[in-house]
């Protein structure tokens, strides 16, 4: 419930029961001063009877009651006033009536007021007056009193609103909507800090059964080895039921081995689910491991060149873990340096959706017999200490981020390696001609570079810029962005007095589509983050190559 919902809520009973109460105070004055009214009229009419038209009829002086009636009409609020002897008709005034019994009935405006004279019987006089009948002090009474009640209630009425708008709203949006993201985001770090403790108990644990397994597959094969040469020199030795209980043992340990193997690989597979994972920039990642290789290798004494060939076209940007990924590079540059090569070159394109990455050395290259199963664990060549493990692992790495490696040229004179990686997918932007443009970015330079490759694709909606989720939050009740389906940009850092742009997202409608577009792109925490809340991710150096526009009609 926001600020807002809260405050109408609580404060709707309240005004409710006070006007309730301000109506019948006022419904009370109004009965009390109709009544009071009609006593009054009563008491007045009873006293000009009294005394004018019963001395009138004394005297048979026809002037004297027809004068009185007149005053009854002009100053006691009457509208006819008629004098009558039993059905004959004396008196009468305002109507135009021949007999008494043509007086007019009881109406809705209407009634009819009776009063009989003391003393003469059969004469009565007919007084037909308003239901609501005020003197001129009670109207101006009710009329003043009306308008305190009006006056109150939009005095009422516009300091709830005042206090909405200038208070509460501006409260909500400055300090309540930044912390409801920030216990979100609190509780979220929370469980991602308990998921990511017990990931790494168990990745630690799948490391400690990696070493185990791989130790003991490792030493078993030699053993296996071993017995089959001997059961090849014993073959004619050893009686034929022996031999075969030899096989089989053999065959048992074998499977073992086997077995082991499997269970390597998915445990492999389960380390690389824990592993860091961001937006890399492969092409800057490679240049800095091959840099800090080229030092390694000058400080072991040994003189390697190693070329850098780059397409610059478009970016290289792949969902990876860049430790891993060094690790990958740093292999297979050493296994180049052993194999005893003075120039290495490194080749960076892209195909399609994928980055592909050339390394090939002039070194003493691998045999053909061994390129069929090069990747396989244990595979080893021209290493006596060499475990067979490297090129394993980077097959493995490679599948886990759903790229792969080939070994394109095995020769005496140059092998050729091509690894391949998924870049991330364009983001599809569907256009709506009613749809607004929002960047926020505490960075003019940075507004002006994301406006300038918006308009280079002939954008003609409206773009607004930010500097801040605040100056957003305050400018959005504007009428031209009130009613408009929102494309909002936003960085991720907006200073030490804002929100991120991870927490201003989340507070955004959801009926809004948001994009982080940030150069903490290959923070792991930040991927992390925005897959959690679902956020695109974008990488602002490549901000343009990495969103496709669909104008809609």
């Amino acid at each position: 419930m926001t600020l807002k919902e809260w405050f109408f809520k609580k404060t709707k009973t309240p005004l409710m029961v006070l006007g309730l109460f301000v109506g019948f105070i006022y419904c009370s004055f109004v009965l009390y001063a109709f009544k009071n009214s009609q006593v009054n009229l009563k008491k007045s009419l009873n006293d000009l009877i009294i005394t004018s038209v019963r001395i009138g009829i004394q005297q048979n002086n026809r002037d004297l009651v027809e004068s009185t009636l007149a005053r009854a009409v002009d100053t006691l609020g009457a509208h006819a006033a008629i004098l009558c002897n039993g059905q004959d008709l004396i008196v009468a005034t305002t109507y135009d009536l021949k007999t008494c019994l043509q007086i007019p009935p009881v109406s809705f405006f209407h009634r009819l007021f009776k009063v009989d004279i003391t003393g003469f019987s059969g004469y009565t006089v007919y007084f037909h007056i308003p239901w609501f009948s005020l003197s001129a002090s009670h109207l101006w009474l009710l009329i003043l009193t009306f308008s305190v009640v009006l006056i109150c209630g939009w005095i009422i009425v516009n300091l709830r609103k005042n206090f909405l708008q200038d208070i509460l709203l501006p409260l909500e949006s400055n300090f309540i909507s930044e912390d409801i993201p920030k216990i979100r985001e609190l509780a979220q770090i929370k469980s991602n800090l308990q998921s990511l403790g017990a990931a790494r108990e168990y990745a630690a644990y799948i490391d400690a059964v990696l070493e185990s397994k791989r130790t003991f597959a490792h030493n078993v094969k030699s053993p296996i080895r071993a017995m089959k040469l001997l059961r090849q020199k014993l073959a004619l030795q050893i009686d034929r039921d022996d031999m075969s209980l030899l096989e089989n043992a053999l065959d048992q340990i074998s499977n073992m081995a086997d077995k082991i193997t499997i269970k390597q690989s998915r445990l492999t597979q389960e380390r690389h689910d824990c592993s860091r994972l961001a937006q890399v920039d492969l092409r800057a990642s490679l240049i800095k491991h091959i840099n800090s290789k080229m030092h390694e290798l000058l400080n072991a004494g040994k003189k390697i060149n190693i070329k850098i060939e780059v397409d610059e076209s478009s970016h290289y940007i792949s969902v990876i873990d860049e430790g891993d990924f060094g690790a990958v590079i740093s292999n297979l540059l050493n296994n180049a340096a052993e194999a005893q090569c003075d120039t290495i070159t490194v080749k960076l394109f892209f195909v399609g959706a994928r980055t592909v990455i050339l390394i090939s050395d002039n070194g003493k290259g691998i045999p053909t017999a061994l390129s069929g199963y090069i990747f396989e664990d244990g595979a080893t060549h021209g290493k006596p200490s060499g475990s067979g493990f490297g090129l394993y692992h980077v097959k493995r790495t490679l599948e886990a981020w759903k790229g792969s490696v080939n070994l394109l040229v095995e020769n005496k004179s140059e092998t050729v390696f091509r690894l391949e990686i998924p870049r991330i997918p364009l983001s599809r932007i569907d256009v709506k001609p009613t749809d607004s443009f929002i960047i926020l970015d505490d960075n003019i330079d940075e507004r002006k570079r994301i406006r300038a490759s918006l308009m280079r694709t002939g954008l003609p909606n409206e773009i607004a810029e930010f500097d801040s989720p605040l100056s957003f939050n305050t400018d959005i009740k504007r009428e031209d962005l009130k009613n408009s389906d929102l494309i909002i940009f936003a960085d991720f850092d907006f200073g030490p007095h804002y929100v991120n742009g991870i927490e201003a997202i989340s507070s955004f409608k959801s009926s809004w589509r948001s994009f982080l577009v940030t150069d903490h792109h290959d923070d792991p925490d930040v991927f992390a983050r925005c897959k959690t809340y679902a956020i695109p991710l974008l990488p602002k150096e490549f901000f343009q190559d990495c969103i496709s526009l669909h104008f809609l009609p």
